[in-house]
């Protein structure tokens, strides 16, 4: 899910997942996330974030937990139609 400031990524998750379980390092042009120290994702981004401003939060929806990870987009154009990422990864096909 995105809007034109940010990318929301939403991973379904165990009951029993706690804080300290979650391993999340993002940079610029990478994600990298691992859950009670199961490697989920370690992959490029099809554009950038900014890591400082990234934030995450589990989340109950419609009785399903979730990790929820907010990746603000470093937006480098004005046009808020050019700010839509066409997928996640860099190595998706679109």
């Amino acid at each position: 899910m995105q809007n034109p400031e940010e990318v929301i990524v939403k991973l379904p998750i165990a009951n029993s997942v706690v804080k300290g379980d979650v391993q999340l390092l993002v940079k610029p042009d990478r994600l990298r996330l691992a859950v009670a120290g199961k490697p989920i994702c370690d992959r490029a981004l099809a554009k950038e974030v900014d890591p400082e401003e990234v934030s995450w939060m589990f989340e109950t929806d419609g009785g399903c937990r979730e990790l929820v990870v907010t990746l603000p987009k470093v937006n480098r154009t004005a046009l808020k139609k050019a700010r839509d990422w066409p997928c996640l990864w860099a190595d998706e096909d679109v």
